[in-house]
Parts: C-alpha cells; sequence; structure tokens
C-alpha cells in the first residue's frame, strides 16, 4: 500500500512541476518566479529577517518586517505558537488578510533561516492564511538573480482580521507520548542532525535531519521530486498512520513538516511544535 502510495505521489508531483507555472498556487518559489508575482502586485510580502540587523538595512521592495520572534512562544517554551490575541494583533498590525497571497522572505544565509520560515508558514497556515509561500534561497538569492532592495519603508493601513489558531497540524504532547510508548501507532520524525540528538531524542523516534532534504546550498530546498525521493527511504506509513515531526525547539520540524506536507503533498503530517523543549518541560516534572 505504501509503494502505491508513493507512485501516486510521484504522479502527482510530476504533473505538478510541469503545471504549477501555469495554474497552481506554488508554495516555495525561485527569485524569479516570486520577482513575477512581486510586478503583478498581487502578493503580500513579509520579512522574518531581524529588523534592525536585516530588514533595515535592505529589504524587497513592499515588504513588511514582521521578524521571526514575533511568531514564537515565550523564552523556555519558544515552540508554542503564540496566542490569537498576538497573532491577531501582529497580523492587523501588518495591515494582512487572510485571502492574501503572501511571500515569506528570509535571509537564505544557511538551513536555519529557511527553517524559521517554515516556522511562520506553518503558523499562518494554522491561523487561517490560504495562500503561503516561501523564498527559496531568502534575500541572499535575491540578490544573486539581480534582485533589487531598498531601505525605503512600506506603510500599510491596519487590518480587521481576527485569527483562531488551528491544532490541525500540530501534535501535542501526550499524543508524542502515545506513540513513544507505542500505545498508539506512528512515527516519530526527529529533524535534528544525527550527531546532535544522539543519546538526546524522544524514545523510539527515527532519526531524519531535515538538512537532508536540502540542497548543496543550504538555503534552498531540494526539488520536489528528490525531496519525495528521500521521504521514500524513510519507513512511515504515511498513508494511514500519524507522522509527527519534531527537533529542539521547533524550527526544524517546522522544515521537515514543510517539505512533507506542503512541498511533496502528503497530508498525514503533524508538528510537534515544543518539541524537546515542551517534551522536557513535561517529562522534568
Amino acid at each position: 500500500m505504501f509503494k502505491s502510495f508513493i507512485l501516486t505521489l510521484i504522479v502527482f508531483i510530476a504533473f505538478s512541476i510541469s503545471e504549477v507555472r501555469a495554474a497552481y498556487w506554488q508554495h516555495l518559489v525561485d527569485p524569479a518566479t516570486a520577482q513575477t508575482w512581486i510586478r503583478s502586485g498581487e502578493v503580500r510580502l513579509i520579512d522574518i529577517r531581524h529588523t534592525k540587523l536585516g530588514f533595515e538595512r535592505g529589504h524587497i521592495e513592499g515588504s513588511v518586517s514582521m521578524p521571526l520572534w514575533s511568531w514564537r512562544g515565550p523564552k523556555g517554551r519558544s515552540g508554542q505558537p503564540p496566542s490569537n490575541t498576538e497573532l491577531t494583533r501582529m497580523v492587523q498590525a501588518a495591515g494582512l488578510y487572510l485571502d492574501d497571497p503572501i511571500l515569506i522572505v528570509h535571509s537564505g544565509l544557511n538551513e536555519i533561516s529557511f527553517s524559521a520560515a517554515a516556522w511562520v508558514y506553518w503558523v499562518m497556515k494554522s491561523s487561517g492564511f490560504q495562500k503561503i509561500a516561501i523564498l527559496d534561497g531568502g534575500v541572499r538569492a535575491w540578490k544573486q538573480a539581480g534582485g533589487k532592495v531598498t531601505r525605503t519603508a512600506y506603510n500599510v493601513a491596519p487590518s480587521d482580521t481576527q485569527i483562531t489558531f488551528s491544532d490541525a497540524w500540530i501534535a501535542s504532547t501526550s499524543e508524542v507520548a502515545e506513540i513513544s510508548d507505542g500505545s498508539h501507532a506512528g512515527t516519530l520524525l526527529d529533524a535534528r542532525a544525527g550527531e546532535v540528538q544522539e543519546g538526546s531524542s524522544i524514545q523510539g523516534a527515527m532519526s531524519y535531519a531535515m538538512t537532508k532534504l536540502m540542497g548543496e546550498d543550504t538555503s534552498k530546498a531540494l526539488a520536489p521530486i528528490d525531496i519525495l525521493e528521500r521521504l521514500k527511504a524513510v519507513e512511515a506509513n504515511w498513508e494511514q498512520e500519524s507522522v509527527i515531526a519534531f527537533c529542539s525547539n521547533g524550527l526544524q520540524g517546522a522544515a521537515t513538516w514543510f517539505m512533507a506536507s506542503e512541498v511533496v503533498g502528503i497530508e498525514n503530517v503533524r508538528l510537534y511544535s515544543e518539541s524537546l523543549e515542551g517534551w522536557n518541560a513535561v517529562n522534568s516534572q
């Protein structure tokens, strides 16, 4: 059954890649596609870099500064998503509406900046945004492709958007515990590098570093077909059982979730956003 599922995915991805520019919204876009979108004036850009060290030194014209920290939970439990009140406040201040096409811009310095973009994507999707994409390679790839940046601020009118966070793509500590102790079928994917997680992972978790889904330029994802081929090597029942990605604080787990769910199209994947921060906090009590 797993093999037939994978074959179906291959057909789906092969068709999507050839047709996506003409007919489908892409969740991961290269700078050339991004420039086309921006010229059309139909996409909103949010820049998740540090405001003073990144955004104010040069950003894509039309971007709004929404740094990563504003999308994260409190110190020590940063993997918690912000509250509905906090999300509503920041989304309204940025003038965003749930039906706005959104392009998330990160630094493009390494796989961690990509992971940060994947985290913001996950929070935005869970908040009800319908069309979201990540600029593959971030600002660095944008500049390398000849894209211009500006220091001019972009003023926006506040929106009246109200956020209600959905739990459709989030896994709880209790759900992870049930898979860990074998009382519930499923697969836990530890998205950290093997040498980091050695001896410190959740019992029963499978090692699958998110870096395996990145290209030689570690700020860019592999092509969808390559990602699919890598995921096929994971001995998980993608079709029928829960597949939950996690890491230390949610970022790398978010990248693995994004690759599997949004790029390849596997629906049965969720993120344990609190990851080991939350797991250790609960199990050390």
